[in-house]
């Protein structure tokens, strides 16, 4: 037994041993990736997608000043560069997979005709599992964000798509922009790079402008201002079906979750949680409860 110990911890020493000097090691690789010439990222990147089996490759599209990851015969662009090699590191199927599955969307069946609002839509990642189930107008997106914006165009050119937030009132607010993180927000996060002033509606007042009887999902991730997002959509929770939310520890400087809030609002509303995910973030989908006659 006091042999089998030793083996654990000598192997577990070495291993961590082995993590720590590749760390070092690919630092150099690391920086270039992140800060080095276009050119010379994109050639480490698809270089290691080679050594590791991938069929797919990333690009640069200079007219549209946006990188890209082609696999197979589609081509989904990004606007970060590291995070875009992050997210698509095992190739558009695998991400697709992971976000669609990350929000239990599994258990909602989709017919042509249904509408789906993405709030916080970012890549228009969500569009990669939703494309062949519902018609592309009816994929409405809202993306405060500029760069995320235009990729979100270039991703999903026939969808309805809103450079503007969701909010609790109709009117002009500060983002917070992080973009490397994904983290840009109304409320102010640990970190940012610089503060601009965006469009905010209500969604209930969208759905009013737009005569919107029906809508079969709201995915909701607003990097903790879910709450108000909600807050304005009140009116008209009862045309959602399906909502899957993002209620993780990512409100403001302090990282208070959200989850608590949100799932209080919506069962007072008539939803039930139709499953969680703790983790990596705390995810989880409702679905408005339909009163038999």
């Amino acid at each position: 037994m006091v042999k089998n110990l030793l083996m654990f911890i000598f192997k577990s020493y070495f291993h961590s041993q082995v993590q720590l000097h590749l760390k070092v090691l690919s630092w150099p690789f690391r920086k270039i990736m992140a800060m080095g010439p276009i050119s010379i990222a994109l050639f480490l990147k698809n270089l290691g997608v080679k050594i590791c089996g991938g069929s797919y490759n990333f690009g640069y599209d200079k007219k549209q000043n946006l990188y890209f990851i082609a696999d197979k015969n589609l081509k989904h662009y990004f606007a970060h560069r590291i995070r875009g090699f992050s997210l698509y590191s095992k190739g558009l199927n695998s991400r697709s997979k992971n976000l669609y599955e990350s929000y239990l969307l599994n258990l909602v069946s989709f017919q042509p005709n249904d509408v789906v609002v993405d709030c916080g839509a970012n890549y228009a990642d969500l569009w990669l599992s939703l494309k062949g189930k519902i018609k592309p107008y009816n994929y409405i997106t809202f993306e405060p964000g500029v760069d995320e914006y235009r990729s979100i165009v270039a991703n999903a050119s026939e969808a309805i798509n809103n450079n503007i937030g969701l909010g609790n009132y109709d009117g002009k607010s500060k983002f917070y922009v992080n973009n490397g993180e994904a983290d840009s927000c109304i409320i102010e996060p640990v970190r940012y790079s610089q503060v601009i002033e965006i469009d905010i509606i209500t969604l209930d007042s969208y759905i009013d402008r737009n005569s919107i009887d029906t809508i079969k999902l709201l995915k909701l991730e607003a990097e903790g201002f879910e709450p108000e997002i909600l807050e304005g959509s009140l009116k008209n929770l009862h045309k959602i079906e399906w909502i899957a939310l993002d209620g993780g520890w990512e409100r403001g400087i302090n990282r208070e979750e959200t989850f608590s809030t949100l799932t209080n609002i919506l069962l007072k509303n008539g939803f039930e949680i139709k499953g969680i995910i703790f983790y990596p973030s705390t995810r989880a989908l409702y679905r408005r409860i339909i009163k038999k006659a």
